[in-house]
């Protein structure tokens, strides 16, 4: 009987240790709707770039599987890319109430309320996230952004700071600080921000800084002496600002502009890569002009565009 007993108890054993391993946390159906939502976000741009459509396969799973926390969590983001940011809350609450340590939540959550111009709750939610997670820099940036909002301008760089220390590539954090400089009246950190922000490839604070007087407006590079050695043998042009242009094609040569076709080359190198075959009618310290096949007549400029001629 004992011996009965010991093999019913190893037999339900298994089955539990399998039923443990073998159950998975959602279905294979719920897991390819969220896969197929997943692949519609883009990481660098931290959105979804079809965010109806990732509502709708996010639905599929909180039906299949209503307690899948990170199916409201996206839901909730897709929601506040369409700026419907009341449901979004709706979402991130339900994310947390499954999941109570859920940090990402927590962050969207108080972004939403950004949204809303609710900043002190967004500092809130914030706050909570750097509580559970002290090295979030997206927690610190967000919770910058609140903080100058409400002209807490001192606490907003702090954790702009904070957060680039944490990141030191979150051009969100720089973009914020910077412009929040500028608010607190130091252009010269604020344009220093605008301009590393821009050199990434976000200029709307440079810009809107430059209209409004705070940032300089770029000089423009001071003239130099430059010597371009082209392709055909034993040519070569020199142009120095403020004295006479000189071209030379083996032994004949001119002063400022040439008129008469040249001989020995059928067309030019453009920088773009492009070339222009036909015969070159004019040379000055400005522009090549070249007549195509077809008998048009087209200016390009030296400075910039022309990179060498064609030989023939």
């Amino acid at each position: 009987m004992l011996r009965k007993s010991l093999i019913i108890r190893i037999i339900v054993s298994i089955f539990l240790v399998l039923t443990f391993f073998y159950s998975p946390a959602m279905s294979t159906t719920a897991m390819d709707w969220f896969n197929h939502a997943k692949a519609l976000w883009d990481e660098e741009g931290g959105k979804f770039t079809d965010p109806q459509k990732a509502i709708g396969y996010l639905n599929n799973v909180v039906k299949s599987q209503p307690n899948y926390a990170p199916a409201y969590n996206s839901r909730g983001n897709a929601y506040a890319d369409l700026g419907n940011y009341q449901q979004a809350i709706k979402d991130y609450n339900e994310a947390i109430r499954l999941k109570p340590d859920y940090v990402s939540a927590y962050i969207n959550r108080g972004d939403a309320y950004f949204g809303l111009s609710q900043y002190k709750r967004a500092i809130e939610d914030c706050n909570k996230a750097i509580h559970m997670k002290p090295y979030n820099s997206v927690a610190y940036s967000n919770r910058g952004k609140a903080y100058a909002k409400l002209g807490q301008y001192q606490h907003a760089i702090e954790d702009f700071n904070e957060a680039i220390r944490l990141h030191p590539n979150n051009i969100n954090a720089y973009n914020n600080r910077g412009l929040t400089y500028l608010l607190q009246g130091n252009n010269d950190l604020g344009c220093l921000d605008a301009q590393e922000t821009c050199s990434r490839g976000f200029c709307k604070v440079l810009e809107w800084a430059k209209r409004k007087g705070y940032c300089r407006q770029e000089q423009p590079p001071k003239p130099k002496e430059d010597k371009i050695k082209l392709s055909l043998p034993n040519f070569s042009i020199t142009r120095t600002p403020g004295k006479q242009f000189q071209t030379s094609i083996g032994n004949a040569a001119s002063s400022d502009s040439i008129e008469q076709p040249y001989v020995g080359i059928k067309g030019i190198f453009l920088t773009n890569g492009n070339k222009i075959e036909g015969q070159i009618i004019s040379i000055n310290a400005n522009t090549v002009k070249i007549r195509t096949k077809d008998g048009i007549v087209s200016s390009y400029s030296f400075v910039e565009e022309v990179m060498g001629f064609i030989p023939e």
